[in-house]
């Protein structure tokens, strides 16, 4: 089959139309009043346009909400998996599992919800208060943990950094840097699967903090409250923060 340029009048030149071929003519002479750099500029812009539709970001925006989901989860269980893999607590032998796992499930359910709030398709209705909530309950997970007994202090290296020591704010500065790092895998899958604006900056800088702070619990085997409080509570709010004003210094660049 062949294709017709619609910005190639001869290429109606040979058209026929049942009932007045008169349009024909009247067509014809409308796109030859259009200059020529106006029909090119129409052209590229299709061209890109087309181009976006069919680019891997749009693909994946285009995915079904449960797969955008599911990506997303994903992402932020393969950082977990890392952390404890390849950057395990140096306290694993003397911490408590159940305690362990129970910080973990934690956060790993506040990373999910949070998740589901930011990807949450636009047709549906506005959640209102229950967004709020999700944000606040996902910032609120790590810090409830950060302010649990951590049943232990066995370990050379979890007695370190304690506050007022010389080496608090030093540490503290670390284990933060490390949550920030290990969230940005994060941000940059939601960024890619999200479909909103602006308004979801901060849910996905939350998704991501949290996350972020997960891969710092397993890793990281200071038990001292203020120093997770300082260090590892915080990742989820500093990475939302950034990840805001990130959205508006761009918004304002347009």
């Amino acid at each position: 089959m062949s294709t017709v340029d619609p910005f190639d009048p001869a290429a109606f030149a040979d058209t026929k139309l049942v009932g007045d071929e008169r349009l024909v003519d009247g067509l014809t002479e409308t796109v030859l009043l259009v200059p020529a750099t106006d029909l090119d500029a129409m052209r590229s812009a299709l061209t890109q346009e087309i181009a976006r539709e069919d680019s891997v970001p749009a693909r994946l925006k285009a995915l079904p909400t449960w797969a955008r989901d599911l990506a997303g989860v994903g992402v932020a269980g393969v950082i977990a998996t890392l952390a404890i893999l390849a950057m395990p607590r140096a306290d694993l032998a003397v911490v408590s599992p159940t305690l362990l796992a129970a910080g973990a499930g934690l956060h790993a359910g506040a990373v999910a919800l949070a998740v589901r709030v930011a990807l949450r398709p636009l047709h549906k209705p506005p959640l209102g208060w229950k967004r709020l909530a999700a944000l606040l309950f996902a910032v609120v997970v790590p810090l409830v943990f950060a302010l649990v007994p951590q049943a232990h202090g066995q370990h050379p290296a979890s007695l370190a950094g304690g506050l007022g020591s010389s080496e608090f704010a030093a540490r503290a500065a670390g284990c933060f840097g490390f949550g920030a790092v290990m969230a940005l895998p994060l941000v940059g899958a939601l960024v890619l699967l999200h479909r909103g604006g602006i308004r979801r900056a901060p849910m996905i800088g939350v998704s991501a903090g949290v996350s972020g702070a997960l891969a710092v619990m397993l890793h990281c085997p200071i038990t001292h409250a203020a120093h997770l409080v300082a260090g590892h509570a915080t990742v989820a709010v500093g990475v939302a923060i950034a990840a805001l004003a990130i959205s508006v210094v761009a918004e304002r660049r347009r």
